[in-house]
C-alpha cells in the first residue's frame, strides 16, 4: 500500500519536491499543501488589492464627475440667466421664447432632482472599461 502512495506523488511546481500535489485550475500549476496555502494567500491579497484599487478608482471618478457636473450645471444656469436677461433687455420675446427658457430650466432641474440616474448612466462605461482591462482575468494567470 505504501507503494501506491508513492506513485501518487508528483513534483510541486514551486518547491520542486515530489509530494502529494493539488492542481490549481486557475493557473494549471501543481502545488504541495504548503505551497498551495501560499498560492491561495497570494490570490487573496491580489483580490483584496484589486477591490481596494477599484473602490479608489470609483471614488475618484465620482468625485471628478461631481465636480464637472456641478461646474456644468453652474455654467448652464449662468448661460440661462444671461439669455433671460438679454431677452428681457431686448424686449423682443413671445410665448415661444418663454417656453424655450422654461424647458431649459426644467432640464437643469431634472438633472438636479435625479443625479443618481445620471451618475449610474455615466459610470457604465467606466465599469465596462474596468472589466475589459482584464483585471478579473489576470487572477487566472
Amino acid at each position: 500500500m505504501a507503494m501506491a502512495m508513492e506513485n501518487d506523488k508528483t513534483l510541486c511546481d514551486i518547491c520542486n519536491e515530489e509530494k502529494l500535489t493539488y492542481l490549481c485550475e486557475g493557473c494549471s500549476k501543481k502545488f504541495c499543501s504548503m505551497d498551495l496555502t501560499e498560492h491561495h494567500q497570494m490570490l487573496t491579497n491580489e483580490l483584496r488589492q484589486m477591490d481596494i484599487d477599484y473602490a479608489q478608482d470609483c471614488k475618484k471618478f465620482v468625485m471628478e464627475y461631481l465636480a464637472t457636473s456641478c461646474n456644468n450645471i453652474q455654467m448652464k444656469l449662468a448661460d440661462l440667466h444671461k439669455e433671460t436677461k438679454q431677452t428681457l433687455n431686448d424686449n423682443d420675446f413671445n410665448e415661444i421664447n418663454i417656453h424655450y427658457l422654461k424647458n431649459q430650466l426644467t432640464e437643469i432641474r431634472q438633472v438636479l432632482d435625479n443625479p443618481t440616474k445620471i451618475i449610474i448612466k455615466d459610470l457604465q462605461p467606466f465599469i465596462t472599461q474596468y472589466k475589459d482591462n482584464g483585471t478579473v482575468n489576470d487572477l487566472k494567470q
